[in-house]
Parts: C-alpha cells; sequence; structure tokens
C-alpha cells in the first residue's frame, strides 16, 4: 500500500498543477467575473486542495503510518474526483480526456477500498 500511496500523491501534484496552470491561463485571457471575483480563483483554490490532499497522502506513504481513517478518506476523495469528473463531462463541463484523468483516480479509489475490507483489526 505505501507504493500506492505514493503514486497517489504523485499523481496529485501532477492534477495540482494542471490546475494552477489552468487558473494562470484563466487570469491571462479572461476579465474578471461580474461579481469581481478573479475568473481562476476556482481553479486556484481546488488545486491548492488537491495539493494539500497529495502531501498528506506522500507523508502517509513515506512514514508507513496509515490508520483506517487515511484510507477510508484517500477512497472518498477518489471516488468524488472519478465521479465528478465522469458525470460532468457529458454536459461539456470537461474537455474530452476528462474521463481518462478519472482511471487513475479509480484504480487508487479500488484499492483503498479493497485495503479497507481486508483489514481485520
Amino acid at each position: 500500500m505505501r507504493s500506492a500511496l505514493l503514486a497517489t500523491a504523485a499523481m496529485n501534484a501532477l492534477g495540482a498543477l494542471r490546475l494552477h496552470a489552468t487558473g494562470v491561463r484563466r487570469s491571462a485571457t479572461s476579465p474578471r467575473l461580474p461579481s469581481g471575483a478573479h475568473p481562476a480563483i476556482l481553479s486556484l483554490i481546488i488545486g491548492v486542495f488537491v495539493l494539500l490532499f497529495g502531501v498528506g497522502l506522500l507523508w502517509t506513504g513515506l512514514t508507513g503510518r496509515a490508520d483506517p481513517l487515511s484510507y477510508a478518506i484517500a477512497a472518498a476523495g477518489k471516488l468524488a474526483c472519478s465521479a465528478l469528473l465522469t458525470a460532468f463531462w457529458p454536459a461539456g463541463g470537461f474537455r474530452c480526456e476528462a474521463p481518462l484523468a478519472a482511471v487513475g483516480d479509480l484504480v487508487f479509489r479500488t484499492l483503498f477500498v479493497a485495503w479497507l475490507a481486508s483489514d481485520t483489526d
């Protein structure tokens, strides 16, 4: 499971970088929203959240001390991400490769749920 946690942390870091790049691109090309909010703010906030989640997974993987709650939170986060990407993709909310990005989350979610189901402590 340590390698799965470390791989998930790397995947989250790449996802956070992509979200930040999207936010920077939006800030350079989009006018402010009618509310006065910057159009990049949502991408940047979600990117920070994804990065912090990845840091927690990295720490858990490096230390080797993970309780079932860590895996349950990781599985729930991966399920939420893959479900949102898949649900909003048909409506045109994401580009055509969005379901492919969700495959990694589904794989890791399955690993974490399997670990939780097999844990007999």
